[in-house]
């Protein structure tokens, strides 16, 4: 907020300002102050609106994100050969821009033993939950991913679920109840 081009130049001009680590070294080394017309009440809504905004490092990349699900999925099937069917899934298989955590959904006879394959996979530094048929970990790199596994007989519903964003999935559900379907 409050950064339009004029504001951009002006920063740029008289705080040097060339980046988003620029404008956060400026905000905590108080110049701010220097550029004209910005006044204490812009500098402090400038640094609360940079408070509140997610670190580049919370997003990838949608290439960086499939590469890594890649890299995940390979590792998963080689210490799992009993999986049957396994796909990237949420905002990467959505092709989102950006991505925050990394979604894959597999179909395995017995679930349980591809989710303790993946909480116990090299790149894995920490669980933060794990269930009889899914899995979130944190990577050594600081990215989420999480884990789901069903029965091959519900592959169909498992993909589509968790590759539909919220708001789609909210949609079709009522669809469904509309139907007299669950």
């Amino acid at each position: 907020p409050d950064i339009g081009p004029k504001r951009a130049r002006q920063l740029f001009e008289h705080a040097g300002v060339t980046s988003l680590a620029d404008l956060r070294g400026a905000v905590a080394s108080g110049s701010l102050g220097d550029v004209p017309g910005l006044g204490a009440k812009g500098a402090q809504r400038i640094a609360d609106a940079l408070a509140s905004m997610t670190t580049p490092d919370e997003r990838m990349p949608l290439p960086v994100a499939r590469r890594l699900g890649q890299e995940l999925i390979e590792l998963l099937r080689a210490a799992c050969p009993e999986i049957q069917q396994i796909e990237l899934a949420g905002s990467i298989r959505r092709f989102r821009e950006t991505v925050g955590d990394l979604d894959i959904v597999a179909a395995a006879e017995e679930p349980m033993a591809v989710v303790d394959g993946f909480s116990t996979l090299s790149v894995v530094s920490r669980i933060e939950m794990k269930g009889d048929d899914r899995c979130r970990v944190i990577l050594h790199n600081g990215q989420a991913a999480d884990l789901r596994v069903m029965e091959p007989c519900y592959w169909g519903s498992l993909l589509q679920h968790f590759t539909g964003s919220k708001y789609h999935n909210v949609r079709l559900r009522e669809i469904a109840i509309e139907r007299g379907w669950s």
